[in-house]
């Protein structure tokens, strides 16, 4: 593989990590894509892994299955967060947002009806 630009045809398939400055995938890919500048998935292309880069592109008609990290490959990856759970903390700062919203006062007491 080219170590600058990689370049999956319509008709090629490939299993195993790619990593290269761009990868353009037109066809299959089942591992990991890392590059330094730019992903781009194009219509009909398919990876199944995780892709890294500070730029995606995805083409409608494309799939993918995976997570998706916009940034410098090079750094090291945050922790992953299950944003479909909630902390304790965030659930009771939740419950005080509501308790206040419902103990909130009006900031004027005036009738409706009129217009100022």
């Amino acid at each position: 593989m080219d170590e600058n630009n990689t370049f999956i045809s319509e008709d090629s398939s490939f299993e195993g990590d790619i990593s290269a400055e761009h990868i353009v995938v037109a066809g299959t890919v089942i591992g990991n894509l890392t590059a330094t500048s730019t992903i781009v998935i194009q219509k009909n292309g398919w990876v199944k892994g995780d892709i890294r880069a500070p730029k995606v592109y995805m083409t409608n008609g494309c799939h993918h299955d995976g997570l998706i990290c916009l940034g410098d490959p090079d750094e090291s990856a945050p922790d992953k967060i299950d944003i479909g759970s909630t902390s304790s903390e965030s659930v009771d700062t939740a419950k005080e947002a509501k308790k206040k919203s419902e103990q909130a006062i009006p900031v004027s007491k005036k009738k409706k009806d009129k217009l100022w």
